[in-house]
C-alpha cells in the first residue's frame, strides 16, 4: 500500500461519511475534481500491466508438443491490468485463461487433440513500455470470487501494495477506471490514463458481485478498481483495495475480494520439438519457464 504524505494547508472534516482526509487550499464541495491527481499519484505505482502468452499442446502424443503461431513462440496474447497488494498482486480472467479473450482459440474451442497451456507472463509499470519477465507458478494462484479474478503470490514486489478491506458494509470511496486510446492488444507500450468518480457500494454477506455503471468515455476500457482511503496520521493518507472491476456478459462489476481456494491447474511437463500442418513447433524453451495446461474454459 502506497503512503502519500503532502504538505497540509488545510484539514478536512468529515467528508459526507469519507475518513479524514488533508487538503491544500481545496473546496470541500469539489474535493473530488480537484484530487483527481491526488487520488492518481496514490495509486500509480501499485498498477501494472501484465502480458500473458499460452501455447497449444497436441495432447494426443506420448512427447509433450507444443506449438505456436505464424512462427511466433506463442499461439496468442492478452494485456491486461493488475494490481499489487500485501499478499501478492490480483489480476483478472484475461490474464489467466488468456485463450478465452482471443478470437484466433475459437477453432481449437471444440479441440480433443489442442489444449491451451500458459507460456510466458511479463509486466510493465504504467510509465514504462519494456516487458520485464514476471516469474509464476501457477500452483501458487488462487482463485477469487468465482474465476473473474485471481491473486498471485508475489515473488517480484516485496509485497510493496495495497492492504485489502472486503469487510461486510457500506463503502464509500472511488472508482478508479484505467483508459487507453484502444485496445492494448492493439498496441501494448501505449499510455495509460485514468478516469475517476466517486462511489459507494455496501458489501453484504454471501455476495461477491456488485453491478457499477462504465464511465462516459471514448476511449478504450481495461478494467479498474474500487478504492477506498483512511488517514494514518496528519498528512499522511492510506489507500485500501475494496474491489476488481470486471467485465462479463456486457456489463462490468465490482468484485469483491473473497479468496476462495485454488485454481486448479496442474503445470504441463516441457515440451520437446515437433511439426505440425498449419501451426509453428516451439523448438526452444527458457530454462525458467513455467508452463500449466488448463483449458477450464
Amino acid at each position: 500500500m502506497k503512503k502519500l504524505i503532502f504538505a497540509i494547508t488545510m484539514l478536512a472534516g468529515m467528508l459526507a461519511g469519507l475518513h479524514v482526509a488533508a487538503q491544500t487550499n481545496i473546496s470541500l464541495g469539489n474535493m473530488l475534481s480537484s484530487n483527481n491527481q491526488l487520488i492518481e499519484d496514490a495509486v500509480r505505482d501499485g498498477i501494472l500491466i501484465v502480458r500473458s502468452c499460452y501455447q497449444l499442446q497436441d495432447t494426443t502424443r506420448t512427447t509433450p508438443t507444443f506449438f505456436g503461431r505464424n512462427n511466433m513462440s506463442y499461439f496468442g496474447e492478452t494485456f491486461s491490468p493488475a494490481i499489487k497488494s500485501r499478499e501478492g498482486y490480483y489480476m483478472g480472467d484475461k490474464a489467466s485463461h488468456p485463450w478465452a479473450y482471443d478470437a484466433r482459440f475459437e477453432e481449437y474451442n471444440q479441440s480433443s487433440q489442442y489444449a491451451p497451456v500458459r507460456s510466458v507472463r511479463a509486466y510493465r509499470l504504467l510509465d514504462d513500455t519494456t516487458y520485464r519477465s514476471l516469474p509464476y507458478n501457477d500452483d501458487s494462484m488462487r482463485e477469487v470470487s468465482a474465476r473473474r479474478v485471481y491473486q498471485m503470490q508475489d515473488t517480484v514486489f516485496q509485497q510493496k501494495g495495497f492492504r485489502v478491506d472486503n469487510d461486510n458494509g457500506t463503502k464509500k470511496g472511488w472508482m478508479v477506471w484505467l483508459v487507453a486510446e484502444r485496445p492494448l492488444e492493439e498496441q501494448h507500450n501505449q499510455s495509460v490514463s485514468f478516469q475517476i468518480s466517486r462511489a459507494e457500494l455496501t458489501f453484504e454477506q454471501g455476495t461477491d458481485f456488485y453491478d457499477v455503471k462504465e464511465p462516459t468515455t471514448s476511449k478504450t476500457l481495461l478494467g479498474g478498481y474500487f478504492l477506498m482511503h483512511a488517514a494514518t496520521d496528519v498528512g499522511q493518507l492510506e489507500f485500501y483495495l475494496s474491489g476488481i472491476l470486471h467485465h462479463k456478459d456486457g456489463k462490468w462489476q465490482a468484485v469483491r475480494l473473497n479468496t476462495v481456494g485454488n485454481a486448479g491447474i496442474t503445470p504441463s511437463p516441457s515440451p520437446s520439438p515437433s511439426t505440425e500442418g498449419g501451426l509453428t513447433p516451439i523448438d526452444n524453451v527458457a530454462p525458467d519457464r513455467s508452463r500449466s495446461r488448463s483449458r477450464n474454459r
